[in-house]
């Protein structure tokens, strides 16, 4: 009995110490069990918070895209580009038009046949707008021209498929202060800042881009009465060792609107225009052609001089009406150059111009059209000869004629045109050799021009 004892006391303490193990080893799994349940709860917030961030992350991508393309629209939007092209077919038959040299065509040698031309010609502009802020917008334009023509911005299809050049044809600032609504100030290489009635080319061409300083303001406040008023001061000839030749220019309009809707009115106006440095000083632009203006002292080599001073008084009035569903226009433009002094042989001044003219209906939609008639006479020295228009009696003053339009829009942006010209040139270059001696030329005759076009604006 004594021998079995210590065995059994020995099993008791093995089995004991075996529960005791398991209870251990089972509590160890517990606690395993709960620390992995612990850490999946953990992984899963983790994950649900590291969800979110992706989410943000995510949406914070998408508005930043959204506002770089908010941005990139708001800088294309400050840039505007527009531009225009012409394809042109023009014939001209122009009697006794055969120069003897440029410019001074002369009664010396008058020519026997007459000028007959057919030539393809095109027009190409590109221009842009970038509005720097709310009042100050830069506006550049590029053109085809030949030889940076001030008045033409054709490109002649000639020279053995040579390339052609593009030129500055705008380039200038506009200052439009919110404080004072209807006033534009403009500086650099501009469009035209004066008002033409009917879109008469007697004084100015409608290519032509004066370089200088402007001003144009409209207040509309009176209504219905509109008051305008233009003022520039342009350089148009920069001489090194002698004196400038600048013009000064002003101009006032009153508008009577007849209608609410503004398609029925009565405008009126009245414009200055002084140049100084013209005479007694080389033709503008081109020194060897006088376009119809009165010359002295002119030399052996084609070069001369203005004979007078140019300053310039225009008058116009202009009567807009509806018939129907087409608008109507006539209005009539007088100019008189008030320095035009008596040319040598002749019985006057030579120093008045005028336009009157027609139109019906406009070209907008596809299928609209339109009609003009003009008629126009203007004396030697009625305006500078350079910068009228450049089409009538090939260019130049000394003429009277009529001149016809039709033009029809075929589709959105595409427009149909043909303009006629039928012109009588009355010797359009007068000579004057030295103070006493002078000399009209002798050779005169009929102008006819005919001009086919389509015109696409992009």
């Amino acid at each position: 009995m004594k021998k079995l004892l210590p065995g059994l006391a020995g099993c008791i303490l093995f089995v004991f110490l075996q529960g005791s193990v398991a209870a251990q080893a089972a509590s160890k799994e517990q606690e395993l069990a709960a620390e992995i349940e612990r850490l999946k709860t953990v992984i899963a917030e983790e994950q649900k918070v590291l969800a979110g961030c992706m989410s943000r992350l995510e949406a914070l991508e998408e508005a930043k895209e959204e506002a770089e393309e908010e941005r990139e629209k708001a800088e294309a939007e400050k840039i505007h580009f527009k531009g225009d092209f012409r394809y042109r077919y023009e014939r001209i038959n122009a009697e006794n038009d055969k120069p003897l040299r440029k410019g001074v065509r002369g009664a010396l040698m008058p020519p026997s046949e007459d000028n007959e031309r057919d030539r393809h010609r095109i027009r190409l502009r590109l221009g842009a707008e970038y509005f720097v802020n709310p009042e100050v917008t830069i506006a550049t334009r590029i053109a085809s021209a030949m030889g940076g023509d001030p008045v033409s911005t054709n490109q002649s299809l000639t020279d053995g498929f040579s390339k052609k050049d593009l030129w500055i044809d705008l380039a200038y600032f506009d200052y439009h202060p919110l404080k004072a609504p209807g006033l534009n100030v403009f500086g650099g290489k501009m469009l035209n800042p004066y008002y033409k009635p009917g879109g008469t080319q007697l004084v100015w061409d409608d290519d032509l881009t004066p370089e200088g300083l402007a001003a144009v303001y409209v207040y509309p406040k009176f209504e219905p009465w509109e008051f305008g008023g233009a003022a520039g001061y342009f350089q148009v000839e920069e001489r090194k060792v002698d004196r400038d030749a600048n013009l000064l220019g002003l101009q006032g309009t009153v508008k009577l609107n007849l209608l609410e809707d503004g398609r029925a009115s009565v405008l009126g106006g009245l414009s200055y225009y002084d140049y100084e440095g013209a005479e007694g000083y080389p033709v503008f632009w081109d020194d060897e052609d006088n376009f119809g203006n009165s010359l002295s002292l002119a030399v052996l080599n084609g070069l001369g001089f203005y004979a007078d001073d140019y300053d310039l008084v225009e008058g116009f009035l202009e009567f807009t009406y509806p018939l129907g569903k087409y608008p109507f226009i006539i209005y009539g433009d007088y100019v008189v150059n008030v320095a035009a002094g008596d040319p040598f042989f002749d019985t006057g001044d030579d120093d008045t111009g005028w336009a009157a003219g027609v139109g019906l209906g406009k070209c907008k939609a596809p299928g609209s059209w339109a009609l003009k008639y003009e008629y126009r006479d203007v004396e030697r020295d009625a305006v500078v000869g350079v910068f009228t228009d450049s089409d009538f009696g090939g260019g130049g003053t000394n003429a009277r004629g009529h001149i016809f339009g039709a033009s029809y829009m075929l589709l959105k942006n595409v427009q149909l045109a043909a303009t006629y010209f039928d012109v009588e040139n009355r010797g359009s270059d007068y000579l004057r050799l030295l103070p006493v001696w002078g000399s009209a030329e002798n050779v005169d005759g009929d102008y006819r021009r005919l001009q086919l076009d389509v015109k696409f604006k992009f």
